[in-house]
């Protein structure tokens, strides 16, 4: 595998295009401040601007492509080294502390009810899924969005890939209200690190590109206090990737809400109840 931190040819190259650029335009200014006809012209003044907007533009492509160059790691599930830089990551990292995965799920399912998600039906494969539908205009068909939660302990790389094909047969089979917009939580509470790390490499390495929509699988570890999602989403719609960062969204809130409330569930006020599944696959 290609070392993490090696320097490419394509960030060199950009950064001494951003360098030549910036001395450039620091040398256009200097020349103009010396001419007084020229600094006094409008004309040049508002050409400086909008070169200055083009550098900072070029600044902040540079910087986000040099960011996702080092950040889009394709993980060896194999490798250790490459399962604890994994393991390592700050953006997969979760608040600190004990997470109870059941109340965890209960209070993730009952934002995704508030943001307009029913309850469709559950099963062994599909596990707890919630659908909603939403308007596309006055002359398309509605569309729907649709969310399958599985809880499953001792995870690995081929059980994480096993459920993902599984999930993708399942929305490929919805024939009445299909979804091109979907997501598969998973929920794990398994111990060795080794083996979450593995199971998270399933996840991080997807690319969620189907042909009939997308995919984006999370994987929450309770025991490791991560939350593991695909890395590399450029070749998804816009729409779909703000989709995926709802419901992402959704899963940290509902972690941040057990980290700051850690009384016993006991203890709890009632929660709001969970609807029952409509059963209504089709």
């Amino acid at each position: 595998m290609t070392r993490h931190f090696r320097f490419r040819k394509d960030i060199i190259l950009s950064i001494i295009i951003v360098v030549i650029f910036g001395f450039g335009l620091y040398y256009l200014h200097h020349f103009i401040n010396l001419q007084p006809q020229l600094a006094d012209s409008a004309f040049m003044i508002w050409s400086l601007r909008l070169l200055l907007l083009i550098y900072v533009l070029l600044v902040l492509v540079t910087l986000r492509h040099t960011m996702s160059t080092y950040d889009l790691e394709r993980f060896d599930p194999g490798n250790r080294a490459s399962l604890r830089r994994l393991m390592r990551k700050f953006n997969y990292r979760l608040p600190r502390g004990p997470l109870d995965t059941g109340r965890l799920i209960r209070s993730f399912e009952l934002r995704l009810i508030r943001a307009g998600f029913q309850m469709e039906f559950e099963d062994s494969i599909s596990g707890r899924v919630y659908a909603r539908t939403r308007s596309a205009g006055l002359l398309a068909r509605a569309k729907t969005d649709r969310v399958m939660i599985k809880k499953h302990d001792g995870l690995n790389i081929l059980l994480v890939d096993q459920m993902l094909q599984d999930c993708i047969r399942f929305v490929r089979s919805l024939n009445r209200r299909p979804s091109r917009r979907n997501c598969l939580v998973i929920i794990t509470d398994t111990p060795d690190a080794d083996d979450t790390a593995s199971a998270a490499v399933g996840v991080v390495n997807f690319l969620g590109k189907l042909g009939f929509g997308t995919l984006s699988p999370l994987l929450l570890s309770g025991r490791h206090q991560r939350l593991f999602y695909p890395a590399d989403r450029t070749i998804l719609p816009l729409s779909h990737r703000l989709f995926q960062d709802r419901i992402r969204h959704l899963l940290v809130q509902a972690v941040r809400e057990q980290k700051k409330n850690r009384r016993p569930a006991q203890s709890q006020p009632p929660a709001e109840k969970i609807q029952q599944p409509v059963n209504n696959r089709s």
